[in-house]
């Protein structure tokens, strides 16, 4: 089971488990009360309270895009969305992950923030555009992260 909301980082596992053209479910989670489109409490099953969450058949919950595509990836061994553990390509697909998650994704979120005032979104705006420049700077270089 896949636990999303829309317009959210849930985004890049879903498009995984289609890639890779896994079974899942996908549940709906209301960002703002924490309930499941079944009825359910969200944060009984992610603490963190926010998406993705990837629920295993054990009902192991595994959450984190970056581990959860990782992990998607490695259960179809034949894939080419990701290199094999424990190479050095593998870690540059860490690096980069975490790269989109922290400096990317989390640079964006001060934007759409009404409570924070236009000169401080400002600053954040400038820090991610130099985020961005180095991203594009980087697939000058090569097709792919």
């Amino acid at each position: 089971k896949l636990y999303f909301a829309p317009m959210t980082c849930s985004l890049s596992p879903h498009i995984v488990l289609r890639e890779l053209g896994l079974p899942f479910e996908l549940i709906r989670v209301d960002n703002q009360t924490k309930r499941t489109a079944d009825g359910l409490d969200f944060l009984t099953i992610n603490p963190k309270g926010y998406v993705a969450a990837l629920m295993l058949d054990n009902g192991d919950v595994l959450t984190e895009g970056p581990a959860i595509v990782q992990y998607l990836a490695d259960l179809v061994p034949a894939n080419t969305l990701a290199p094999v553990n424990g190479t050095w390509e593998r870690v540059r697909l860490q690096e980069w992950l975490n790269f989109i998650t922290s400096e990317i994704h989390s640079g964006c979120a001060p934007l759409f923030n009404a409570n924070i005032a236009e000169p401080t979104k400002a600053i954040f705006r400038a820090k991610l555009f130099r985020r961005l420049d180095y991203l594009s700077q980087a697939l000058e270089q090569q097709d792919y992260l």
